[in-house]
């Protein structure tokens, strides 16, 4: 169930904004189905190879999509369409960490499991041969032991490499949620000043048309005397 073709997004430079934009989608839906896959396996499959091939799948269709949602900011106009599709984007980052999480935990689970057997089976063969000499007998007891703190180091070492893995796609995604809610600061300063400059224009030409008002008022009633003195 690892599905990791489907729709390429290309890494091209100088895209219009709607081939951005297509190359963004395109990201999410790849990103959707092995998202798919991987809850699947997680309940019907359980199998170890093939949850860690869904998830270094995930893994590479998230950073796919985090340089195409990059590459879309740059090129947005609207300040409220990059934000919705920040917004989308961290969802989705957060969906991403969430099932990391969860295949590690269950990966080592199952790690577990099969050291677990593979331990009974040695002390069943330990307790067998119990009946011969008590020299083979240690000989078998002490290679059972020295096994079984083998495969618990390899339990504990396979273990940490989720976790090492885990933590490194959420090292990646924090920087890129990082660059996203800077550039995003950066563009609400900008919109912050836009708008205190077209306060203080508005501002100032209400100013204006209220001197020019009192300007005409005072031009009518000298013009009103002259007129009268006249008479």
């Amino acid at each position: 169930m690892d599905e990791t073709s489907g729709e390429n997004v290309e890494l091209t430079e100088d895209k219009s904004l709607p081939q951005l934009q297509n190359d963004f989608h395109a990201a999410s839906r790849n990103w959707r189905r092995q998202i798919n896959n991987l809850n699947y396996q997680l309940v019907n499959d359980r199998n170890i190879e093939l949850l860690e091939k869904g998830s270094q799948a995930l893994i590479r269709l998230m950073r796919e999509l985090t340089e195409a949602q990059e590459r879309l900011d740059k090129t947005l106009e609207s300040e409220m369409e990059r934000i919705t599709v920040f917004g989308r984007f961290e969802t989705m980052s957060q969906e991403t960490n969430q099932i990391l999480k969860e295949v590690g935990a269950v990966i080592c689970d199952l790690k577990k499991i099969d050291d677990d057997r593979c331990s009974m089976a040695s002390s069943k063969y330990s307790r067998k041969s119990g009946k011969s000499k008590s020299s083979r007998h240690s000989t078998m007891s002490t290679a059972s032991s020295t096994r079984q703190r083998r495969l618990d180091l390899e339990e504990e070492l396979a273990c940490l490499k989720a976790k090492m893995s885990m933590v490194k796609v959420k090292e990646d995604l924090d920087i890129a949620n990082r660059r996203a809610l800077e550039q995003i600061e950066e563009k609400k300063i900008e919109i912050e000043r836009e708008e205190k400059r077209v306060r203080e224009q508005i501002e100032m030409a209400t100013e204006k048309y209220e001197i020019s008002k009192e300007l005409a008022e005072k031009k009518a009633r000298i013009n009103a005397c002259k007129r009268f003195e006249e008479e």
